[in-house]
């Protein structure tokens, strides 16, 4: 919705980050969509079940993706720019680096859970397909924002934006699996 308001959006090649970045119009409201729903997100991974020991840390890990990264990127916005070694850029890509590694991580614990747990047997696999889509969308922003292979910063965006997509997907599953998890044991 912010980018179809900014008139110098660009879809496929502008991040979140640049939709917020200093300077640009309504970028309040993308800076405040990211705090709101870090903050839901961090809240969401806390509440879910401790089935085990390693879904403890896992819920750590995207609380501190939701916490650290998504609502440190809207408090901590970038230049004008965005990109470059400024400071502004320093202390907004530090707490999203630090968000990333702790989704990555998490989304790791995820995949290496049974199958036999509440969360079904497709959470697992979808964790692995999305741990592995992370890395591929990093090594794409790398590649294109060094100039390695330029066509790619060009796709920045988008693939920033189906990551996030499929992230927001597996949250969705994960709470439909645990609502459905809570119906059923309504009714025993």
């Amino acid at each position: 919705m912010v980018g179809f308001l900014q008139p110098e959006y660009q879809p496929f090649a502008d991040t979140v980050s640049k939709m917020g970045r200093v300077g640009r119009s309504f970028a309040g409201m993308i800076n405040g969509t990211l705090i709101a729903t870090g903050i839901l997100l961090g809240l969401f991974a806390l509440s879910l079940p401790s089935l085990n020991e390693s879904l403890s840390s896992t819920r750590k890990m995207i609380a501190g993706f939701g916490f650290i990264g998504l609502a440190g990127a809207g408090l901590l916005p970038c230049d004008q720019i965005c990109a470059g070694w400024s400071l502004p850029n320093i202390l907004h890509t530090l707490p999203v680096a630090i968000g990333f590694t702790c989704l990555q991580f998490g989304l790791l614990q995820i995949a290496k859970m049974e199958a036999s747990n509440r969360l079904g047997i497709n959470v697992p696999a979808f964790a692995l397909g999305l741990f592995h889509a992370g890395l591929l969308a990093v090594s794409f922003h790398f590649l294109g924002r060094w100039s390695v292979v330029p066509i790619l910063d060009a796709y920045l965006g988008l693939s920033e934006k189906l990551y996030l997509a499929a992230l927001f997907a597996l949250v969705l599953l994960i709470s439909k699996r645990l609502q459905g998890q809570t119906n059923r044991s309504n009714f025993v």
